[in-house]
């Protein structure tokens, strides 16, 4: 193992892997098929994807809904489970890849939302 790798292991969990909001985190809800939706966080966005941590964990390749509350109005979309990681305290780290196709408004609107996430650290 290198050193770098090492001492990356060794770094104190940020605020954001105790479950606790940072700034520019952002409220997320997850619906699966037969179970009760998610609360979750969102942590990072991209136009392709979004992670989510999230109090129960998700299985690769489940196929589920998310619905964004940030912006003005929802931003609703369907995607695919790809990594989930135990995190501490009961939370997981959820990567999900975004399977639905959004309007030309609402990749702007994530675009906007990516920008402004940016802007905030």
């Amino acid at each position: 193992m290198s050193p770098r790798r090492r001492s990356a292991e060794n770094k104190p969990l940020r605020s954001s892997d105790s479950g606790k909001s940072a700034p520019g985190d952002f409220p997320v809800e997850i619906s699966r098929a037969d179970q009760p939706s998610l609360s979750g966080i969102g942590r990072k966005l991209t136009l392709r994807g979004l992670q989510v941590e999230v109090s129960e964990p998700l299985s690769p390749g489940q196929e589920v809904g998310f619905r964004l509350n940030v912006m003005g109005a929802p931003l609703e979309a369907k995607a695919s489970v790809t990594h989930c990681t135990a995190l501490l305290e009961d939370r997981y780290r959820v990567f999900l890849t975004f399977t639905s196709e959004m309007s030309a408004a609402e990749c702007e609107r994530l675009a906007r939302l990516q920008a402004l996430r940016r802007a905030h650290g």
